[in-house]
């Protein structure tokens, strides 16, 4: 089984965090900043969060 957790770290660091956790150790992860797209609202590093989220299911999906 396993566990996507991603992570909005904030606008003091704009950044987009996804970690795959399997037995409870990180098997992969991805950081995707967003320092360049400021500001942004709430609602829009949402949809990047959630995009990046679904992206890494995908690849879990696809064996990568």
């Amino acid at each position: 089984m396993f566990h996507v957790q991603t992570e909005d770290n904030g606008v003091a660091n704009p950044s987009i965090v996804t970690l795959i956790y399997v037995g409870g150790e990180i098997l992969a992860s991805k950081k995707t900043s967003y320092a360049d797209r400021l500001p942004l609202v709430e609602k829009q590093i949402s949809g990047l969060m959630e995009e990046q989220h679904r992206k890494m299911i995908a690849a879990v999906r696809l064996g990568r």
